[in-house]
């Protein structure tokens, strides 16, 4: 049995003696995390301001969407049909459209636009329906 010990407690330490293994101990949690965070700042890094068209059929939402330094939100008056082929050819980058809803209903708003919505943009139309949905309940 102590030979046993002995074997592993040599092959152990050639093992860890080895440059390439003190490098991946420190690098790899690095690699790994810079796989997940790079995409998303990635993403978030955008210097054009980028104008939504909102056309809230219910009424109760033009008015919560304030300009942001990344978001410039102008309401439409038109239908839905007219708003989008004026959006087709805008070269703005998205229209919310938010259907006329009963308050006991939850609200759905659905944002088209002509790339893939980044996530900035998704979450500020998230947390402005949720707080106004809220605040309209109370």
């Amino acid at each position: 049995m102590h030979k046993i010990l002995i074997i592993i407690r040599r092959e152990y330490l050639t093992r860890v003696r080895k440059k390439s293994f003190l490098i991946m101990t420190l690098l790899g949690p690095i690699l790994m995390a810079s796989v997940y965070v790079l995409p998303i700042y990635l993403t978030t890094l955008s210097d054009e301001v980028k104008v939504v068209q909102v056309l809230d059929e219910a009424g109760a939402f033009v008015d919560q969407f304030r300009n942001t330094p990344d978001f410039i939100f102008t309401p439409v008056e038109k239908s839905f049909e007219q708003a989008k082929q004026d959006f087709a050819v805008s070269g703005d980058y998205g229209l919310l459209y938010i259907p006329k809803t009963e308050l006991s209903v939850p609200v759905t708003g659905i944002f088209y636009s002509t790339q893939q919505p980044s996530a900035d943009i998704t979450t500020h139309i998230k947390i402005v329906m949720k707080r106004e949905v809220e605040s309209l309940k109370l």
